[in-house]
């Protein structure tokens, strides 16, 4: 029979496939010297939720983070964050909380199924299409990362292979600032009343001694 005919690509096909490409390589880079430059959580997932804007559409961004049996919104930024912002995800139920049970990403799911979300019936959401993906750490899931667009099949295979690529660089890092956030704390409080101690007090009270001598002066 005859040959196949193969679809040929223009050469302004070819040039924007390089420009998106080398787009995705300087936004992978990038974020990962700035996921490196905070210990504090919220900083660093603001900045995440910075950088993805500049790459995938999205309505609604959560940073779900791994807490025993249930996922915590870290980070809630956009569309409905109220409504976001209060949710207890039981995990293996919902959305995003399947993703953290199976480890596997979900694209274009129906974000009315997170557990507590619209269960109120005055509550309503223009919220229709959603894209999560585990966080990986070095001991298994530590979140889920989930965006949430206002239109059906909102994100394509594309975005969720961006998003698959620093799902474990994200996961990474959570996973450390938990932990120094952890060792900050354990440095300040003892850990059998959870009171502050001495090594904690002593600036405090130092602060505190420079404060009344600055209100005394004439």
């Amino acid at each position: 029979g005859p040959a196949p005919v193969l679809e040929r690509l223009r050469p302004d096909d070819y040039v924007a496939q390089i420009a998106a490409a080398g787009q995705e390589a300087q936004f992978m880079l990038q974020l990962v010297k700035d996921l490196g430059t905070s210990l504090n959580l919220v900083e660093t997932l603001s900045v995440l939720a910075q950088r993805l804007k500049g790459m995938i559409s999205f309505d609604a961004i959560a940073v779900y983070e791994c807490r025993g049996a249930v996922l915590i919104p870290a980070y809630v930024e956009g569309q409905d964050q109220i409504l976001f912002s209060s949710l207890e995800i039981p995990v293996g139920e919902g959305l995003s909380g399947w993703v953290a049970k199976h480890n596997q990403p979900v694209i274009n799911g129906n974000p009315s199924v997170e557990p507590g979300y619209l269960n109120n019936p005055a509550k309503f959401s223009i919220l229709r299409s959603a894209l999560a993906v585990p966080l990986e750490g070095m001991h298994g899931v530590v979140g889920v990362l989930t965006l949430y667009h206002s239109r059906p099949d909102g994100f394509s295979q594309d975005q969720l292979r961006i998003l698959s690529g620093i799902s474990s660089k994200v996961g990474l890092c959570i996973e450390n600032t938990l932990k120094y956030q952890e060792l900050e704390s354990f440095a300040t409080t003892d850990h059998l009343t959870g009171l502050a101690n001495t090594r904690s007090l002593f600036p405090r009270l130092e602060s505190e001694l420079s404060r009344s001598k600055r209100q005394m002066a004439p």
